[in-house]
């Protein structure tokens, strides 16, 4: 058991899964972004990073996946076509990345994105 497994042994079933989950695949294929999310993912909350849309629309750029291993706030507006990643989304947050781009949890961008490529950890 690695040291990123014993801080995560909480009581939330789902996210211990998702931290398992994101070490055996950063193994298997050789992409370290997913064990630096699954590090960042085992602090707790509050330690979390939180980002709001001013401060991805400010950061990211529409040819790259926005990866945030915490909370996406509603704050800010976006024009830009982003793809965003995160563990978690405000509502707010989430309808308006969504008028003109693309969000994806951590567990669907591990499917669609297997080898982590083209992807920038907002943190």
């Amino acid at each position: 058991m690695t040291n990123i497994q014993k801080r995560i042994k909480r009581k939330n079933n789902v996210l211990q899964h998702l931290v398992e989950t994101l070490l055996s695949h950063s193994e298997e294929k050789e992409a370290p972004v997913w064990e630096t999310v699954a590090t960042y993912l085992s602090r707790p909350t509050r330690l979390r990073p939180e980002k709001n849309i001013r401060e991805l629309d400010k950061e990211g750029n529409e040819d790259e996946i926005l990866l945030v291993p915490g909370k996406v706030l509603g704050v800010g507006r976006t024009k830009k076509s982003l793809t965003v990643v995160a563990y978690k989304f405000s509502k707010t947050a989430k309808k308006h990345l969504e008028k003109n781009g693309k969000t994806m949890t951590i567990q669907e961008a591990l499917e669609k994105h297997s080898e982590g490529k083209n992807m920038r950890i907002l943190a």
